[in-house]
């Protein structure tokens, strides 16, 4: 199979944006061994770009801004995960795009500057 056949079997697995494990089953009874793993590879890709994650400071955050943020990323699985070493912010990855608004980032930063 080519790699273009294996992309189409990875996003037909899908049923309304989510993933259907009935459908992965079915495809991967189907394909040779070398085959399940570009298939498996696929499936990683689409998930990752099905998904978006928000590192917050504290999981509360993402609560009372819910609608916000359900409304940045129409159409994606938000992801919370919580890290108390940011202090304040968020860190938003969106595929391979990493965006860092913390804190933490921002004195990181500062501090790389000012030792320059």
């Amino acid at each position: 199979m080519t790699k273009k056949q294996i992309k189409q079997l990875a996003s037909a697995s899908y049923t309304k944006e989510i993933l259907d494990s009935k459908k992965v089953e079915k495809i991967a009874a189907l394909l040779s061994r070398a085959d399940v793993k570009e298939y498996i590879r696929a499936l990683k890709l689409a998930e990752k770009s099905h998904t978006v994650s928000l590192v917050l400071p504290d999981a509360k955050l993402y609560n009372s801004n819910r609608k916000f943020w359900e409304n940045a990323f129409k159409n994606k699985r938000v992801i919370v995960e919580e890290d108390p070493s940011l202090l304040l912010g968020v860190k938003v990855i969106n595929n391979d795009m990493i965006y860092d608004m913390t804190l933490k980032n921002n004195l990181e930063l500062f501090a790389k500057e000012t030792a320059e």
